[in-house]
């Protein structure tokens, strides 16, 4: 584990979701992309911990997050992140997310638009800002 981070776990939208979070201030969702955990993110947490809550998941079907037969498309997913917040007791937080957590990212925006500051996504096909996921 990396100092100053802890890993938890939350039961929401009927599964369980693993995350590890660690610093202070704003909030700020970190979604990995496919086949990647929240250990993707392990070299860039500590710096982004100095000004951010940083929390990162393990989307559905990775990592050490339940493994459902079916919800994988992107708004069960963004739903489960939606939950994951309110779990941790946040309504409005920064989200950013690379290929599939671009896209549960995106969907998370477009979807809740009132818990969403600021969104960021890289790496991503297919992602056109005129439909929503």
């Amino acid at each position: 584990m990396i100092e100053g981070f802890s890993s938890g776990f939350a039961e929401v939208n009927g599964i369980r979701l693993h995350y590890v979070a660690g610093g202070q201030g704003y909030p700020l969702v970190l979604l990995p992309g496919w086949p990647r955990t929240w250990y993707q993110f392990h070299k860039i947490m500590p710096p982004l911990a100095e000004h951010y809550r940083v929390i990162a998941v393990d989307l559905r079907g990775m990592g050490d997050s339940d493994k459902p037969a079916t919800g994988y498309d992107k708004k069960p997913m963004a739903q489960d992140i939606y939950e994951l917040i309110r779990a941790l007791g946040y309504s409005k937080v920064n989200i950013a997310g690379e290929d599939i957590g671009a896209m549960v990212a995106y969907s998370f925006a477009a979807n809740r638009p009132e818990a969403t500051r600021k969104i960021a996504f890289w790496e991503v096909a297919g992602l056109s800002p005129f439909r929503t996921l």
